[in-house]
């Protein structure tokens, strides 16, 4: 028989169809976990449109915010501005769990330091493009945990769906294969038995009548 090797016995059949049952059972539990994570992806992307419009608005102010300034104070002194920056964020993760999957959880902290340009020789459009870059970060942190997320919630949907689909398609139909085997080998085992037992009967009946 194509499938699973089993013995043709009533023990196996029990055997089987406790498996079948949690089989069946664990197929059930792993749709409904599909289904939630599935939920939860799509509710996870229409954060991560209203998160990456945020971060797209920001951006374009920022940008609009240093073209003044570029346009006050020249492309060449903005860039000896910029080169005098030092790094002025930090980044830690932590994570949360949805459903056992473990999804990253982003916090940007933004150093407070002195500025490395002088008031008197800058504009107030350096100043706020400045203020606008740096409210802008925290929203590419808070984009960068969102799309963490949808990788993470796609990797398990991906996973749980090959598992359901394992179920379905393989594991469920074997069982199921299997237990019709035996059941037709002991049907047809029952029907030998049976004639066996008639055979000897008319022979013993026979053998009574010639006495």
């Amino acid at each position: 028989m194509a499938g699973i090797e089993v013995k043709p016995t009533r023990m196996e059949l029990l055997a089987l169809k406790r498996r079948l049952k949690l089989a069946r059972r664990g197929l059930e539990l792993l749709q409904e976990k599909q289904d939630a994570l599935i939920m939860e992806f799509f509710a996870v992307v229409q954060d991560y449109k209203a998160v990456r419009e945020d971060v797209v608005s920001a951006l374009k102010d920022a940008f609009l915010a240093l073209g003044g300034a570029e346009m006050e104070l020249g492309a060449l002194k903005l860039e000896r501005i910029a080169a005098g920056v030092p790094e002025a964020i930090e980044v830690s993760m932590r994570t949360r769990n949805i459903m056992g999957v473990l999804i990253p959880v982003f916090s940007a902290k933004i150093k407070k330091i002195e500025r490395p340009y002088s008031l008197v020789d800058t504009c107030a459009s350096l100043d706020v493009a400045v203020s606008k870059f740096g409210a802008a970060l925290n929203k590419i942190v808070k984009l960068a945990e969102v799309s963490a997320t949808l990788i993470r919630l796609a990797e398990e949907v991906r996973k749980v769906r090959r598992r359901v689909n394992a179920l379905e398609s393989m594991v469920i139909p074997k069982l199921e294969e299997a237990m019709r085997y035996i059941e037709f080998y002991l049907s047809e085992r029952e029907r030998e038995d049976i004639f066996r037992v008639k055979r000897i009967k008319k022979k013993l009946e026979l053998r009574a009548a010639r006495r």
